[in-house]
């Protein structure tokens, strides 16, 4: 990839950023739970602002409007960047390794902005779980708050946007970035498939404690935002969601959302 800031484009060596992306509804929450165990990592909420707040700061450099004024500033656009990631996670923690929480992460710009401040390409865990069970715990969910589920009802950020991005992203030459997390290999095995996370970060393997996870709420306020309570919320040990996708679909529906897997035809596990 060219080097559009300029400077030095060695690796980033404050701290080590990896990526919680992937699917709504697929225990991505959970999983940063269990993660936030090690003491070397810290673990944003979900919603981290992070990947926009470095999007802007990054894209304002190349806007037609404001070009001509970063002309003579191109070689320090890497440093600056770098600095603003240290800083910003300097306010919340210690711990060496972030483990950054947000759906568009996985998107090719995102990777593509990673690649070019960090000097290297993202590590981006994507759990994701059958369409057709992420949209039965949606409905679900939906009853649970009094609201009725529609087709419209999971637009824009709860699903599509990030359905989209991830598809993109795997049929690209960034494949290779995405770290496939499989809901029922979380809750059948998840032991095994932290190994294979930790292989994937390039961690030393922690041991964590399942039957230690409290249940909590880690976004009350993007919950309400989107009027939907229990959206993010995380429960104490394992528990599989009991939701059977064929008692809130019709059969055309099922067979329909079951297309969307994609990621079916990856090997999850090596």
């Amino acid at each position: 990839m060219a080097n559009k800031g300029g400077g030095d484009k060695s690796k980033i060596s404050e701290i080590k950023i990896i990526c919680l992306s992937g699917l709504p509804r697929s225990g991505s929450t959970w999983l940063g739970a269990i993660l936030s165990q090690n003491p070397r990592f810290y673990v944003t909420n979900p919603q981290s602002p992070f990947v926009e707040l470095l999007w802007r700061n990054y894209s304002l450099w190349d806007e037609p409007n404001w070009k001509a004024d970063f002309l003579e500033l191109q070689d320090i656009k890497i440093p600056y960047l770098r600095k603003v990631a240290s800083s910003y996670f300097k306010e919340f923690t210690d711990s060496p390794v972030i483990l950054d929480v947000r759906r568009h992460w996985h998107s090719i710009k995102n990777i593509e902005m990673y690649a070019d401040v960090f000097g290297e390409l993202p590590k981006i865990i994507c759990p994701v779980r059958n369409v057709e069970e992420i949209v039965a715990s949606f409905i679900n969910l939906f009853k649970r708050n009094g609201r009725s589920w529609g087709k419209d009802s999971t637009s824009g950020n709860l699903f599509d946007t990030p359905y989209k991005l991830l598809l993109e992203s795997y049929n690209s030459k960034y494949r290779d970035c995405l770290l496939f997390v499989g809901y029922e290999d979380l809750i059948k095995d998840a032991y095994s498939l932290l190994d294979r996370i930790y292989e994937f970060i390039g961690e030393p393997l922690y041991n964590h404690d399942l039957n230690s996870i409290m249940a909590h709420e880690p976004c009350v306020r993007s919950d309400k935002e989107y009027n939907l309570s229990g959206l993010h919320l995380v429960s104490s040990g394992i528990v599989e969601s009991i939701t059977d996708a064929r008692d809130c679909l019709s059969d055309k529906q099922f067979e329909l959302l079951k297309e969307l897997n994609f990621w079916k035809s990856e090997q999850l596990w090596h």
